[in-house]
């Protein structure tokens, strides 16, 4: 799930958003001259977009706008026309719209249906002043200005029509390195049932269909796809070890890009982000998921809006971390103080947004930090094999190298304080529960914890948590 901070166009447009954002204002005489503006009508489309000769960098990004984010989408559209494609980078975007929903916008005269766009960049500034360039800019922003292609309706909740529109780009944009983004609410690795209203789960969620697509699927589109260098969710709570672990080794993605907690709807900064990618075309994928957490990191932070988290990991490092938790769970079952220490971790562990912004003190999320955990647990034992592998487990997540390549935080909100996310989640038991995880995914889920990758290669943490369940007794309160 997203929250809904819709852009607003003062906050956008001012002087402290430019800095935030490290989109580089140009000024008169950047260009030689303007490029012409585009004589294409608003509601008729190109017949086909002109394919283009191979380049460094595809950027392709599938924007479901068929809920209540497509104003947000909306705008992320027009910070990627900010930058736009040039001679070495391809910037293509997917994007589905319907009528009726929360949220919704008047550009573009509301069209409904999905379009494909080739990304252009429309803003060339002509004022001598920072004021008239301000002025030019919020011009610039109050529409798509890039060519497309309509395609009439389809199911943006549907992998299979990520995969077409992936292999659309990769023939006709081809490129060294593909990066695909996955724009819209996010919910973890939870997948609800099929036949319930579309809460809190999944990603890509069309409200016109009712379709979504879920944690397996997301593997399943990329690989079919033929695999991406790096893969960026601009969604909720998608930062987690069962869900990265899915594209590991060849056809899968190289670099993972997201969020921890829930995510605003702003999204990942696409001026500064693709700003960051187009001075520096020839870096490879794990420099270019270091620069969506930075400019993130620029963004929110002089903005100074609420909570945010975002990181990029290396998928090479995720055998290691199913390792180095084997041999911590090996060590916490020989551990004779591991009650007390997996119950101060339990109660006291930074946990995410789950069940959405309601539950401020978070009793009831399973979402928890992994290095948090670690770092709690091992703290409050006194058994020394139990400390050396926190240690050796904390140090993995967090040396820049092995694990998590970059890592965002900001902010507080009720009982999480930002400072203890290191860039990776994890299922953790609740601190609280009336019933046992079984009967719970059994009412609500769509998907099984067990088949996941992750769990069949944690056997030993699968079972410290199913005794964390079974023998740790529930507490009402955190701490």
């Amino acid at each position: 799930m997203k929250p809904l901070l819709t852009f607003a166009a003062a906050m956008l447009l001012s002087a402290p958003w430019l800095r935030a954002s490290g989109f580089e204002m140009p000024k008169r005489g950047d260009f030689q001259a303007p490029e012409p503006k585009m004589k294409q009508s608003r509601t008729q489309p190109a017949e086909k977009l002109p394919s283009q000769p191979a380049k460094k960098w595809t950027v392709m990004a599938f924007l479901d706008a068929k809920n209540n984010l497509e104003d947000a989408i909306f705008n992320n559209m027009q910070q990627m026309e900010l930058v736009g494609s040039d001679d070495s980078i391809n910037i293509v975007a997917e994007i589905g719209r319907m009528a009726g929903q929360g949220g919704e916008t008047d550009q573009d005269r509301q069209w409904t249906g999905t379009r494909r766009y080739y990304i252009k960049r429309d803003y060339f500034p002509q004022a001598a002043d920072e004021k008239g360039r301000r002025k030019e800019l919020k011009q610039a922003m109050s529409r798509i200005n890039s060519p497309y292609e309509d395609l009439g309706k389809t199911d943006m909740g549907s992998y299979e029509e990520a995969v077409r529109f992936i292999g659309w780009a990769k023939k006709k944009f081809p490129a060294e390195r593909y990066m695909l983004v996955l724009s819209d609410h996010g919910g973890g690795w939870r997948d609800p049932k099929k036949k319930q209203k579309i809460s809190q789960s999944a990603i890509s969620w069309d409200d016109e269909t009712g379709n979504f697509i879920g944690t397996a699927q997301i593997e399943q589109l990329v690989r079919e796809a033929g695999g991406v260098d790096v893969l960026v969710y601009d969604a909720c709570l998608m930062q987690m070890a069962e869900i990265a672990y899915q594209m590991r080794g060849s056809g899968g993605a190289k670099v993972v890009v997201g969020s921890e907690e829930l995510f605003p709807g702003e999204g990942i900064d696409y001026a500064g982000f693709l700003g960051r990618l187009a001075r520096n075309p020839g870096g490879g994928p794990e420099e270019a998921g270091k620069h969506a957490v930075t400019a993130a990191g620029s963004f929110y932070g002089g903005l100074e809006k609420g909570y945010v988290t975002l990181s990029a990991l290396r998928t090479e490092g995720l055998d290691g971390l199913a390792e180095r938790m084997e041999k911590w769970a090996s060590a916490a079952a020989k551990a004779g103080d591991i009650a007390e220490a997996a119950r101060h971790a339990r109660n006291n562990v930074l946990r995410f947004g789950e069940f959405g912004q309601g539950d401020q003190q978070r009793i009831a999320p399973t979402y928890g930090d992994l290095y948090d955990f670690v770092r709690l647990a091992g703290g409050k034992t006194k058994d020394r094999a139990l400390r050396e592998a926190s240690a050796e487990l904390m140090r993995y997540i967090s040396d820049g190298k092995s694990l998590v390549l970059a890592n965002m935080a900001l902010g507080s909100s009720g009982a999480a304080d930002y400072s203890s996310a290191h860039g990776l989640a994890v299922n953790i038991p609740r601190i609280f529960s009336k019933v046992k995880p079984e009967d719970f995914e059994a009412d609500y889920n769509g998907n099984d914890y067990a088949d996941f990758a992750f769990a069949k290669a944690t056997p030993k943490w699968q079972t410290f948590c199913r005794w964390m369940y079974d023998k740790l007794p529930s507490d009402k309160k955190r701490g």
